[in-house]
């Protein structure tokens, strides 16, 4: 329905969430921008576009130097994204470690409009407040799909990753598999990182030296 979407955007308009999304996007758009300077085939990867307002800004920034596409587990929010960024291929798809179906999980207390926190990991929240959706999702192996893009002649790529806890054995594949080829697979990301999910809080260090190792350009996402 429109009405949950419209109070949505009313609502992060008197919270300042559009002013600062667009700060934090330009920011990272800047560095994107030098970073690349000297390739002539960027791709950027949406990974969690909820309703669009991110992309669209970083589509904004970017300009007509990327290429852009998304993935989005919850289906409603597919209409409202496309809308805001006519022409990308936003797919109603989860990025994951390999290719196979999930089940989505979302917090009950967040709207249907955008519903924040939605995950394909059932253990994400500990409460009575995280539900099983009843509907599956299916869930592509995130590094081989790079791995094509870079066979097709993407010489650099950017990656926002905002996936609900689920970035953490996407990264460990991607560690793993940078370190066998030593080919670059992401140039920068952009990530959300979700700690509450580990066993041990202590593993964040180790993802956060690894990457830095690899030389991927990290800037975290709030």
């Amino acid at each position: 329905p429109i009405f949950p979407f419209l109070h949505s955007k009313i609502s992060r308009m008197f919270s300042d969430y559009h002013r600062r999304i667009s700060r934090g996007c330009r920011t990272n758009s800047l560095e994107i921008s030098a970073l690349s300077s000297h390739s002539s085939n960027c791709l950027f990867i949406d990974c969690g576009v909820n309703e669009g307002y991110v992309m669209s800004a970083y589509r904004k920034y970017l300009g007509k130097n990327f290429s852009f596409i998304g993935f989005e587990i919850q289906e409603e929010l597919i209409p409202v994204a496309s809308w805001r960024n006519p022409g990308v291929s936003i797919l109603n798809k989860a990025v994951g470690d390999k290719n196979t179906f999930a089940r989505v999980h979302a917090s009950k207390t967040f709207s249907v409009n955008y519903r924040g926190g939605s995950s394909i990991l059932p253990h994400k929240y500990n409460t009575s407040d995280y539900e099983d959706t009843g509907f599956d999702v299916e869930v592509i192996d995130l590094v081989q799909f790079i791995e094509l893009r870079r066979n097709d002649g993407f010489d650099f790529v950017a990656v926002k990753m905002d996936i609900e806890g689920a970035e953490y054995p996407i990264l460990r594949i991607l560690i793993k598999a940078q370190e066998i080829s030593n080919k670059p697979f992401i140039d920068y990301l952009i990530i959300e990182f979700h700690p509450e999910v580990l066993e041990d809080l202590s593993e964040q260090d180790y993802f956060d030296k690894m990457l830095s190792k690899l030389n991927i350009r990290l800037a975290k996402w709030f």
